[in-house]
C-alpha cells in the first residue's frame, strides 16, 4: 500500500515544476505517508522519503518538511470538534455553578454587614468600658474572607479536556524540531491560548 502510494506521487509528479508539483492530490498522498509510517524507526522513514525524493522535483528534506506541515494542520482541524464539545460541556455546568458562586457572594456580603455592626456595637461598649490600652489589645478581629470562583469537575469535563490534550501531544513530536521547550511548556501554552478561554473570565487557570 505504501509502495502504491510512492508510485501514485512519482506519476502525478512528471512534468509538473517544483513550484506545481504539490498540488491537492500528492498533497493528499504524501500526508497518508506520513500516517503510514509514523510508527516506524527514523531511520526506516527516513529511507522512504529519500526512496520517494528519487522521483520526485525536490529534495528528500522539502518532502519531510512538507510532510509535518500537512500533518500539523490536519491535527489543527482534528482539535476543533473536541474543543467545541468540552465549550458545550462547560457551557452546560457554568450556570449552576455560576448561580452557587453569586448565592455564597449574597451570603458573604451579609456576613460581612453583620460583622460590621457587631463591630460598632462593641467599639461602643469598649469606649464606655475600655481604656485605650485595652482597646488596643483588642483590635486585629478575624477577616472574612470572601467566596472564590472554583470550577467544580465532572467526569464528562474532564474526560474531554483530557482527550483534547492527547491530541495536542500528538503534535508535539511534529513540532520540536522547531521548538525549544519542553512537552510541559508546550502543553501548558496550548492550554493558555487555547482551552482556558473556553470558561468564563476569572474561572480557570491553566495550572
Amino acid at each position: 500500500m505504501l509502495l502504491s502510494a510512492v508510485n501514485q506521487a512519482a506519476r502525478a509528479a512528471e512534468g509538473e515544476s517544483r513550484q506545481k508539483f504539490f498540488t491537492q492530490d500528492v498533497n493528499g498522498t504524501l500526508l497518508d505517508i506520513e500516517v503510514q509510517t509514523r510508527e516506524l524507526s527514523s531511520q526506516i522513514r527516513s529511507g522512504v522519503y529519500a526512496y520517494l525524493a528519487s522521483f520526485l522535483p525536490c529534495s528528500k528534506d522539502t518532502l519531510v518538511k512538507r510532510a509535518r506541515k500537512l500533518h500539523l494542520y490536519e491535527q489543527g482541524g482534528r482539535l476543533k470538534e473536541p474543543l467545541q464539545k468540552l465549550k458545550e460541556a462547560i457551557g452546560r455546568a457554568m450556570p449552576e455553578q455560576m448561580a452557587k458562586y453569586q448565592d455564597e457572594c449574597q451570603a458573604h456580603t451579609q456576613a460581612k454587614v453583620a460583622k460590621m455592626l457587631e463591630e460598632e456595637k462593641d467599639k461602643e461598649q469598649r469606649e464606655r468600658m475600655c481604656s485605650d490600652e485595652e482597646e488596643d489589645e483588642e483590635k486585629g478581629g478575624r477577616r472574612i474572607m470572601g467566596p472564590r470562583k472554583k470550577f467544580q469537575w465532572n467526569d464528562e469535563i474532564r474526560e474531554l479536556l483530557c482527550h483534547v490534550v492527547r491530541l495536542k501531544l500528538e503534535s508535539y513530536d511534529l513540532e520540536r524540531n522547531n521548538r525549544t521547550q519542553s512537552w510541559e511548556d508546550y502543553v501548558k501554552a496550548f492550554l493558555d491560548a487555547e482551552v482556558k478561554p473556553l470558561w468564563p473570565k476569572g474561572w480557570m487557570q491553566a495550572r
